[in-house]
């Protein structure tokens, strides 16, 4: 028993060795350096390491600047009830992520108000209760 957990013990340290001497052979510079490389796609920096080189974006990155979608002039939109086909397009103030959960978590919306309204009439009735409480005591 001692033997086979010793040489559990010994292949797992050997294991965790190889892998601290893995951690310490990463340079992140040359880790770096060979990234933008793959990205960028040239060799654009001599053997010196890049000592003054301009990296530059290759023409398949295309930046462009972001303008936000117009809103459509009014009254050039015209949708109406009949429009809407399906009861489940009508959009609410509301999430839902899925047709059958929306149901369970409308029930649930509703069983908590219910619970929420009786949890509100008690708490009036102890507040009742201590108030005449007090005159009693006065």
């Amino acid at each position: 028993m001692n033997v086979s957990l010793a040489g559990a013990e010994g292949s797992s340290s050997k294991r965790y060795n190889a892998l601290a001497n893995q951690c310490r052979a990463v340079n992140p510079s040359t880790d770096l350096a060979t990234f933008v490389r793959s990205v960028v796609g040239g060799s654009g920096s001599g053997p010196g390491g890049g000592g003054g080189s301009v990296l530059t974006i290759p023409s398949s990155f295309n930046k462009f600047t972001f303008i936000p979608p117009r809103n459509p002039p009014p009254g050039s939109v015209s949708c109406s009830q009949h429009d809407i086909q399906d009861a489940s397009l009508v959009l609410k103030d509301e999430l839902v992520f899925d047709r059958l959960a929306g149901f369970s978590l409308r029930t649930k919306y509703d069983s908590l108000k219910k619970d929420t309204a009786e949890v509100e009439a008690h708490v009036r009735q102890l507040n009742e209760c201590m108030e005449s409480l007090t005159r009693l005591q006065q």
